[in-house]
């Protein structure tokens, strides 16, 4: 007889836990639940002076509409609809609480 067949701490222990298959989400697939809502800061540029100021604690759904509204700080120069100027978003982040 061998010495593998009588010794059974030679042989290979078993994975307890299975494999988890890697399984990709579907496109159509219901939506996960909700996040908690965060808040943003938004720098954007002038489009009058070219400067660049910071809104805070913006919540997702206004981020849009923020170079609509917000004047400018160094200018007060505000979007112009028949112009089609508007400050831009130059970065996004989330707020520091």
């Amino acid at each position: 007889m061998s010495r593998k067949a009588e010794d059974p701490s030679d042989e290979q222990s078993l994975p307890s836990e299975p494999k988890h298959r890697f399984v990709p989400l579907s496109l159509f697939a219901s939506p996960s639940p909700p996040q908690p809502a965060h808040d943003w800061d938004a720098v954007l540029r002038c489009h009058n002076c070219g400067g660049h100021f910071t809104i805070r604690k913006l919540p997702l759904k206004r981020i849009a509409l923020v170079p609509q509204i917000a004047p400018c700080p160094y200018c007060a120069a505000r979007a112009s609809a028949p112009a089609k100027k508007l400050h831009r978003i130059v970065d996004l982040r989330l707020a520091k609480d």
